[in-house]
């Protein structure tokens, strides 16, 4: 279970309505039979069913042949291939898959055409420390080539990249996995839900020790592994630290984006005590945690462009996305789509002006929110074990 992404959160919207807010009008879709129930959307969009019948997916990608990859918690990568789920499965994976521990995170190569990687994030046993548990588990970032059709990976492909990412309890593995256009992958870690999870307990959590890669984002050259370690880096020539480091002071990175055209990443850190965050990454900032939640008035930390209190109950940021097709309404264009696996929605966020607008509800236990080629998007239900797409058949485009 995602026991620790559900940690006892509730959501808030924090802003003001705009003409985006007007536009959108909520109501209740017919629900289609193969649903559990449809989520409530604004005029003109409607929810049909991908996919049942999945063991806990984690995250999907899109092939350049409109095929889609899905990874399950449990180590497996599925294929899904002119809508049919393969009924092989197309890599496994031995993973622990004790608390937030998996198989968590898939992505394309911006040259898959022609190279047919792909890169999964997982935790697997460490050899080092096999009798050593819950902290005898490491997550490992790896390269695997598909074969031509685009249904299996190629055996004995595996080029691990990163072999010694730490979780020390099960909980806070992060898991964002993207290229950005300057053509690095960018990974996010947790925090690994140390003893110290909590800003009041005046201890250092790893989100802030420069020596280690949990609770940051890392930022590789993974397309050329031979020189792994971008020269930009931030801290390529400090004493002691990581070099792969990019940014610290996170607790959860598990979902973000970056926005269309540009190397701009955009992470929903799910946060401990009091806000959950969407924090814009800039090259060696420190986001805070685990000395503060939310804004701050200390200038060593940086802001979230948007955050939301704990004011209602349970909540845990997770799929975040960039709409930039044309076949939604043009007020959609440019807008981040985020949702909340506790809270079931998707929200609006427009990261210009900070103001936040509701999309949809009854979006059961989303995790992951993708854009799909033919100008929707897709959402992964991951206690459900179903992908849902949302389309746009209105007319006010």
């Amino acid at each position: 279970m995602l026991s620790r992404w559900v940690r006892t959160r509730s959501a808030r919207r924090v802003g003001s309505t705009s003409k985006l807010s007007q536009a959108i009008r909520a109501v209740v879709e017919p629900l289609e039979g193969r649903q559990l129930f449809a989520a409530t959307l604004p005029d003109g969009f409607s929810e049909t069913l991908v996919i049942a019948g999945l063991s806990r997916p984690t995250d999907q990608a899109f092939l350049p042949d409109g095929s889609i990859l899905i990874t399950q918690k449990t180590g497996e990568l599925r294929v899904i291939k002119n809508g049919v789920l393969q009924s092989a499965n197309a890599l496994k994976l031995a993973v622990d898959t004790a608390g937030d521990r998996g198989l968590n995170a898939v992505e394309i190569d911006p040259n898959y055409a022609t190279n047919r990687f792909i890169y999964v994030v997982y935790m697997t046993a460490d050899p080092a420390r096999p009798n050593q548990p819950p902290n005898n588990s490491i997550g490992r970032l790896s390269r695997f080539t598909m074969n031509a059709a685009g249904t299996s990976v190629a055996s004995g492909s595996e080029l691990i990249l990163l072999n010694d990412i730490p979780n020390l309890t099960g909980f806070h593995m992060g898991g964002f996995l993207g290229f950005g256009a300057d053509g690095m992958l960018y990974l996010g870690t947790g925090d690994g839900g140390a003893t110290s999870d909590s800003i009041n307990s005046g201890v250092q959590v790893y989100s802030q020790d420069l020596s280690r890669l949990d609770g940051k984002i890392l930022r590789i050259n993974a397309r050329n592994p031979q020189n792994l370690i971008p020269s930009d880096n931030p801290y390529v020539n400090t004493p002691g630290a990581r070099p792969e480091v990019w940014a610290i002071g996170l607790r959860n990175a598990f979902s973000g984006a970056f926005r269309p055209n540009s190397s701009d990443l955009y992470i929903a850190d799910v946060s401990q005590d009091l806000y959950e965050e969407i924090n814009r990454i800039t090259k060696g900032a420190n986001y805070g945690w685990n000395q503060v939640e939310g804004p701050s008035n200390n200038p060593a930390y940086t802001d979230p462009v948007y955050y939301y209190d704990h004011a209602a109950g349970r909540a845990s940021p997770t799929g975040v996305m960039f709409y930039d097709a044309n076949t939604f309404p043009g007020v959609y264009k440019g807008k981040m789509f985020f949702g909340d696996y506790s809270q079931n929605w998707i929200q609006i966020l427009d990261v210009d002006t900070g103001v936040v607008t509701p999309f949809a509800t009854n979006t059961p236990s989303v995790l992951r929110i993708d854009a799909s080629p033919d100008g929707g998007f897709y959402y992964t239900s991951f206690e459900q074990g179903r992908i849902y797409k949302i389309t746009y058949t209105g007319t006010a485009n």
